[in-house]
């Protein structure tokens, strides 16, 4: 059982009944969601399937569609490719056809068909560790009744892209693109979620503690951000240790997904020291390493709450101009990265 001092909101009784009810084969990349305002998007290339998923307070599958990916199969790596990324996106807009039409033409924007949503490829992991290169990777319909396979993007169906759409909240859904989804029985799945669970309280305990080389045992050696590398990690804590003589950090919210051996796990952090206190959302990406059986983090990023705060409004493709900026407003906020260029599929 988790300390209550780390994991606010995290009720045990909660967290039993959801975990104990779900299926008996549930996607390995799914692993756990204790926000209630997150959804998830789940495509098999091999079987060309989208799903969404909600997660809270137990794993359900809303509705499945068909779709089609990138004309070459394999994970993405290059500009032209013509191959789909796989891994863990934040969509980071909605463009209406009427938007598409607005910013390419209509020539230009009659693939897409009844709309776009674009992910943030390349995200951080794609940057940091595999030298991805691209843009414009998209989930949009498309010109004529069914999708024909894409430069890279994910298509669907007019028909199903409104409907899909009506499940995505920005910036609070996440879609994860998998070349075959692995399934999980229960007893996999509760082990893999109690797992991680424990790493994160004990990485706190370490993070707390007035020892920094305990706290930076939890770091791989090739742990990067786009800040620090180990070794400027482990001076700059240091130097935080010296000032700050003690800290209180408390987790909530968590989610734990699976993407290409790396563990994706984001959790609202509360942050307290002797002179410094803040609220921010924290994403640690881990991998398990075979010569010490555990996990270790090859890389973390934070994002301050009022940039990732929930956004109530639902994807629409009938929204005024006003609510087109401020939706805009918001996402450039949340995602700053967000590119604005044609799809390459």
């Amino acid at each position: 059982m988790l300390p209550p001092r780390h994991l606010l909101a995290i009720p045990a009784l909660l967290f039993f009944v959801s975990i104990t009810s779900l299926a008996l084969a549930l996607p390995r990349n799914l692993l756990l969601s204790e926000n209630p305002d997150l959804t998830f998007l789940l495509v098999d290339k091999k079987d060309c399937q989208i799903a969404v998923y909600r997660g809270y307070p137990k794993w359900e599958m809303i509705a499945t569609y068909p779709c089609t990916t990138g004309k070459v199969p394999g994970d993405k790596f290059k500009e032209g490719d013509l191959k789909t990324p796989t891994g863990i996106y934040w969509f980071t807009d909605v463009w209406s056809e009427k938007d598409l039409i607005g910013m390419y033409g209509p020539k230009e924007a009659k693939p897409y068909g009844a709309g776009a949503f674009p992910l943030n490829y390349p995200n951080l992991m794609d940057r940091l560790f595999h030298n991805k290169t691209g843009y414009g990777i998209w989930l949009h319909g498309t010109e004529g009744d069914q999708p024909i396979p894409t430069e890279g993007c994910v298509s669907v169906s007019n028909e199903n892209f409104l409907e899909i759409a009506q499940y995505i909240q920005l910036p609070n859904t996440m879609i994860l693109i998998d070349e075959s989804v692995e399934k999980l029985e229960e007893h996999q799945h509760l082990a893999e979620i109690e797992r991680l669970r424990n790493f994160v309280v004990t990485w706190i305990d370490a993070w707390e503690n007035p020892n920094v080389e305990d706290y930076i045992n939890y770091y791989s050696s090739k742990f990067t951000n786009e800040n620090f590398d180990k070794k400027r990690w482990l001076h700059y804590k240091k130097r935080i240790n010296l000032r700050n003589k003690s800290r209180e950090i408390q987790a909530s919210n968590l989610t734990f997904l699976y993407s290409k051996d790396t563990y994706f796990v984001h959790f609202l952090q509360k942050y307290r020291s002797s002179d410094f206190s803040d609220l921010g959302w924290k994403t640690l990406y881990l991998e398990f390493q075979e010569d010490v059986q555990d996990f270790r983090i090859i890389s973390e990023n934070w994002e301050p709450y009022e940039n990732l705060a929930t956004i109530p409004k639902t994807a629409d493709t009938s929204k005024s101009e006003t609510d087109e900026i401020t939706l805009h407003q918001a996402i450039n906020l949340v995602c700053p990265i967000a590119h604005t260029y044609v799809a390459e599929g």
